[in-house]
């Protein structure tokens, strides 16, 4: 278990609690009405209702402290204390009644990661990582992640419009490389099952912080290095996490995310 004297020990006691909360206060006992958000893109008001849920848990206690969320507060900067949140990630198959979604949240401070917070409700699995002390599955230490051959483990990529070409060639990449490359639709899914060994790459197509900090994190906590580069639309990051060598050389990335 992570030490009381961590100095954000408090903090991730809350991080746990209102990410359940918001699942079982929220998610559980609202009906759902969805909207359109943008191109190939929807939201719902479970999407709204829990972000503020998650807002309120923390202001509550941390009324100074900067949030970044995907709904209300996408521009914002980190800051001293910082939170990233996302309410539901993967809101099109929590939309279709698809169980690949989850909640999740990172915590930072003077812009470096500190711990993050992800859960899978319909999977019913809860982790969280602390950086430098490792990460856990439902309150159980989870194992550092051993590679194994490209050719023996599935690869999954997510990506934005913007970045489709990039996207393309490297689901060829992977496609040929692994045994099979896959489009799941949440980061939080893919992370977190790259985390545990059960898929072997995980390529994200996107620079929201929210999307891509909490599964680096988990990633890096057992791990799995996460690497990243820019497409040529400078606002697309690229961020690959894997803990194999011959899908890092395939796709040709060299800087680490932490």
């Amino acid at each position: 278990m992570v030490s009381k004297k961590y100095t954000y020990y408090k903090e991730l006691c809350l991080a746990k609690r209102a990410v359940k909360s918001a699942y079982t206060k929220v998610i559980l006992k609202n009906p759902m009405d969805v909207k359109v958000k943008g191109k190939q893109d929807l939201v719902t008001n479970l999407d709204v209702m829990c972000e503020q849920y998650l807002i309120d848990a923390i202001k509550t206690r941390y009324p100074n402290d900067t949030i970044i969320s995907e709904e209300n507060n996408p521009t914002n900067i980190p800051k001293q204390r910082s939170w990233a949140i996302d309410p539901i990630d993967g809101t099109l198959n929590f939309a279709f009644n698809i169980g690949l979604w989850g909640i999740q949240l990172a915590f930072m401070v003077d812009n470096k990661p500190e711990f993050c917070v992800m859960y899978l409700p319909t999977l019913n699995e809860f982790y969280y990582a602390v950086i430098g002390q490792g990460a856990y599955l439902n309150e159980k230490p989870m194992p550092k992640v051993a590679s194994q051959p490209a050719s023996e483990h599935m690869a999954m990529v997510d990506y934005i419009s913007a970045a489709t070409p990039a996207a393309i060639q490297d689901f060829d990449i992977l496609s040929k490389t692994t045994l099979k490359a896959r489009a799941i639709g949440s980061a939080c899914f893919s992370y977190t099952q790259v985390a545990s060994g059960k898929y072997g790459s995980f390529i994200l197509y996107c620079d929201n912080i929210w999307d891509y900090l909490p599964g680096s994190i988990l990633c890096h906590e057992c791990g799995v290095p996460v690497y990243y580069k820019t497409c040529k639309d400078p606002k697309v990051r690229v961020t690959l996490a894997t803990f194999n060598p011959e899908v890092k050389k395939a796709l040709k990335y060299t800087k680490t995310l932490f």
